[in-house]
């Protein structure tokens, strides 16, 4: 039951009904409370919806529950740089790369970013700092 409440709430999301999508995801966590891909899911709505508190709690929760969730690691990587949380961003995406270490094309674009903030404010030593902790990476 798990499972078709998940997949019928992305299907209904992708239908445009994104409420009734996470009406769908929530009943699936009534289920089976522990379902990461559940988790994950309302994650990726929360994020749609603008509601990045929330997102970033099931992102979370979908990692707690599956530690092999590179997507959610990498999704809440987004969400910290997206909030100038770069020291977590780059936490997050370390983990993700750690998982699955094809996320490095999206490191690759996190450096390209940073690199923009250095040439718009050259003494802002945080971001070389953390363009440094994401060449390590990407490098390893």
């Amino acid at each position: 039951m798990t499972i078709y409440l998940t997949d019928l709430g992305t299907k209904v999301k992708l239908e445009g009904d994104i409420n009734r999508g996470v009406a769908f995801y929530k009943k699936a966590l009534y289920y089976n409370w522990h379902y990461a891909d559940t988790m994950y899911n309302l994650g990726v709505a929360y994020g749609e919806m603008l509601k990045f508190d929330m997102a970033i709690v099931f992102y979370e929760l979908a990692f707690h529950f599956n530690p092999h969730c590179a997507e959610a690691c990498n999704n809440l990587g987004v969400i910290y740089k997206d909030r100038d949380n770069l020291d977590k961003a780059v936490e997050c995406y370390q983990l993700a790369l750690g998982i699955k270490p094809n996320f490095s094309g999206k490191m690759d674009a996190a450096a390209s970013m940073i690199e923009k903030a250095i040439i718009a404010n050259p003494t802002y030593a945080e971001a070389y700092n953390n363009l440094g902790l994401l060449l390590s990476l990407i490098d390893n």
